[in-house]
């Protein structure tokens, strides 16, 4: 018996077939949350005890934080394999972590100068990018209508 949730949902499928870029987008978004848990969870004190995590550690420390990402990255496997609403969801609950951690990053520059300043501004824009995502998994199919989505294609 095969686990129907490891393969995208029919409603998914159909959108990924009028966009790659947006099949590629989730698989960004997957090896990102997935990549953070395992950097964060596996990481020690050494690693984590820059000016830029002050706030992190603050707030519930590495190991809330890694198990939030993971959480972040189980929920977009199942939800690709349930539907397109579902995926939206877990996209935008991605967006706010990435938030989360953008001002927890930009909170600890704001209070000790030694802290990165980058961090805050490229975490912010994955936020953002996370609701580009779940935007795009909105649109409505219309049988037997080809939405104008660039596919990507092979070279000459």
């Amino acid at each position: 018996m095969t686990a129907t949730w490891l393969y995208p949902a029919p409603d998914v499928d159909d959108l990924w077939d009028l966009s790659d870029l947006l099949r590629r987008s989730y698989g960004a978004a997957l090896a990102l949350a997935t990549g953070m848990a395992i950097v964060i969870l596996g990481g020690d004190s050494d690693r984590i005890g820059g000016a830029s995590f002050t706030a992190v550690r603050e707030t519930g420390g590495m190991l809330l934080w890694g198990g939030v990402f993971a959480a972040l990255a189980a929920a977009l496997v199942v939800a690709r394999g349930v539907s397109r609403r579902l995926l939206r969801l877990a996209l935008m609950g991605g967006a706010s972590v990435y938030l989360l951690w953008a001002i927890s990053l930009a909170e600890s520059a704001y209070w000790d100068r030694h802290a990165g300043l980058t961090g805050p501004v490229v975490y912010a824009i994955i936020a953002v990018q996370h609701v580009s995502q779940a935007v795009e998994y909105r649109r409505q199919l219309v049988p037997g209508v080809v939405v104008a989505v660039p596919k990507a294609r092979d070279s000459p």
